[in-house]
């Protein structure tokens, strides 16, 4: 928990960043898919803002167009899966159960620049110089 919240559940910190996401509910293109763009993030879980409502409790696979390059060269995307734990309008919070990095085509959108602090570093990703923020562990597979 953090100790400058004692009113804060969340146990990961989260860092404010705005991303791309493509996301797939359930399992299979006829639960629906759509885009949206991230809020915020931790190590546990990520609140976006999605093109459309989504249920709450539905299973669902985040794409997220990652800021940091592999090897300075291969575009990244950290994929996500779990579960919607909360909605309010359009904005969907999903706890991680599963997460692992990928490389991404070239032909996906921008991706927005932001402040050094709010850059997320990836441990398994070589980059010049590192920024601090939270670490995740890519799984190989």
């Amino acid at each position: 928990m953090n100790a400058d919240n004692k009113g804060e559940r969340r146990q990961q910190n989260r860092y404010r960043v705005a991303l791309e996401v493509r996301y797939q509910l359930g399992r299979g293109a006829s639960f629906g898919s759509g885009r949206g763009r991230t809020i915020d993030l931790s190590s546990g879980g990520v609140l976006f803002l999605a093109d459309e409502p989504i249920p709450q409790g539905v299973n669902i696979e985040l794409s997220i167009a990652w800021p940091m390059r592999l090897d300075d060269n291969s575009m990244l995307q950290l994929v996500v899966r779990g579960h919607v734990v909360r909605t309010r309008a359009n904005d969907a919070a999903v706890r991680i159960e599963w997460h692992q990095f990928r490389t991404r085509a070239r032909g996906l959108a921008g991706l927005e620049k932001c402040g050094a602090s709010d850059y997320l570093v990836a441990s398994s990703v070589r980059s010049k110089p590192q920024r601090k923020g939270i670490l995740f562990h890519a799984e190989e597979s």
